[in-house]
């Protein structure tokens, strides 16, 4: 049990990080502000317990505590909390608790009307943080093909290749490029895109610099194709083209991602086709190109 002073606006409890422990506000006033920017802040007063769910769970907060005056801080040991030795402990940490919990239902059904993307993200954040890929691509998926524009999209696009990240380090493949492409073919679900993808991104961070490289990344440009996101579509095929440019791989990626990119009124798809006309000659997709940027053309 340690006691700490913080000063006028510093950061008390950062967001997104597991805590010490559990936090008792000796002296002083907090701020509370979550994740969410349309949530109300918080104040929290002296006898007040914080991070008690998260210390004894071990899990990362939805949220940032500051002072807002010069504040003393106790921290303590969960099981201090959870096994006190004062029914005044027991006492303020439950009533902490459930004044939390009072405006967290307040805000999320009564106090906040939120948008449905603010709904969406809380969703996929929440998957996020717990761990979820299926649910957290699955909700990323939804999300893009219906708020393509959204402010949230940058955020979520760095949470989902992060979570991908950690999540292609658990995958086992061979320790040979040729034998471990044999084995992702073999182990390819044409209905579980997500599963493939931690397949196929394991054999790209293992393999870097192997000749079955460019047909890898030719096969999460399909999975991401199946996920309809158009962001991994357009970053696995500029690698592809920088990594394997003469290849027909790269070739019929970039020349897929020009129409989509088109169909779709992503002004990209101009600067896509000048890229595939100076690098491509195939003469049928050529053509077919050159009446986008020139329509009056035979």
């Amino acid at each position: 049990m340690t006691n700490k002073t913080f000063g006028p606006g510093d950061i008390v409890i950062e967001s997104d990080q597991i805590p010490q422990g559990v936090y008792r506000v000796v002296s002083g006033h907090l701020e509370l502000s979550w994740t969410w920017p349309s949530w109300t802040p918080i104040a929290i007063a002296p006898g007040s317990f914080l991070a008690i769910v998260e210390a004894v769970l071990n899990i990362k907060t939805l949220y940032r505590v500051k002072a807002l005056e010069e504040s003393e801080i106790q921290i303590m040991e969960s099981e201090n909390v959870i096994f006190p030795n004062s029914e005044d402990v027991s006492r303020q940490a439950l009533c902490s608790l459930g004044a939390l919990y009072e405006r967290i239902l307040f805000q999320r059904f009564i106090g906040v009307e939120m948008e449905d993307p603010e709904l969406m993200y809380q969703a996929f954040d929440s998957f996020v943080k717990v761990g979820n890929e299926t649910l957290a691509i699955e909700a990323y998926s939804r999300f893009i093909m219906e708020y393509p524009n959204s402010e949230f999209i940058d955020q979520m696009l760095k949470l989902i290749q992060a979570l991908f990240s950690d999540s292609a380090d658990d995958a086992t493949i061979p320790e040979d490029d040729q034998t471990a492409f044999d084995y992702i073919l073999t182990k390819i679900n044409s209905s579980n895109p997500n599963e493939n993808l931690l397949l196929l991104k394991t054999f790209e961070k293992k393999f870097p610099d192997s000749g079955l490289l460019d047909r890898i990344l030719s096969m999460i440009i399909d999975e991401y194709d199946k996920l309809g996101d158009e962001y991994q579509l357009n970053h696995y095929t500029r690698k592809l083209v920088f990594k394997s440019v003469h290849s027909n791989f790269a070739k019929d990626a970039l020349y897929y991602l020009i129409h989509l990119q088109r169909r779709n009124g992503k002004p990209e798809w101009y600067e896509n086709v000048l890229r595939f006309l100076l690098v491509y000659d195939d003469k049928e997709q050529v053509s077919m190109l050159k009446k986008y940027i020139s329509p009056e053309q035979d």
